[in-house]
């Protein structure tokens, strides 16, 4: 009689051993910020816009379903100054830029379709 073993996944895992990871990273204001994501659930915050601003998204190892969510602060020094987010490379949205004023945050929510980002929702608040 032959002895059958059985495996059984860790934490945050599926029967096929797929581990579901979750990322954050923090990004200092810049003129084009290029945004690294490796991780099925990745949050990144933006340092409170100082000007104009273009997204790249550059995705290593995708896969299909992962999420993209993005926080732009406001900026209290400049309440009344508009600002454009332009999310670049990577990217497709109905209109890939994003209109703010100084008094506002924004966020930026997207899923991974296979070949790019897909805007998935944009919430703006004072």
């Amino acid at each position: 009689m032959a002895t059958t073993y059985f495996m059984t996944p860790g934490p945050n895992q599926d029967q096929t051993g797929y581990s579901i990871t979750w990322d954050f990273q923090a990004k200092p204001w810049a003129a084009s910020i290029a945004i690294t994501v490796s991780k099925h659930d990745t949050t990144v915050l933006l340092e409170a816009l100082d000007g104009n601003t273009t997204i790249t998204a550059n995705v290593v190892t995708p896969n299909i379903g992962d999420k993209l969510e993005i926080i732009i602060p406001s900026d209290v020094t400049s309440p009344a100054t508009t600002y454009t987010v332009t999310f670049g490379t990577g990217f497709k949205m109905p209109a890939n830029t994003l209109s703010m004023t100084g008094a506002k945050q924004a966020k930026a929510a997207f899923i991974f379709t296979g070949t790019a980002w897909l805007g998935a929702s944009t919430l703006s608040a004072s």
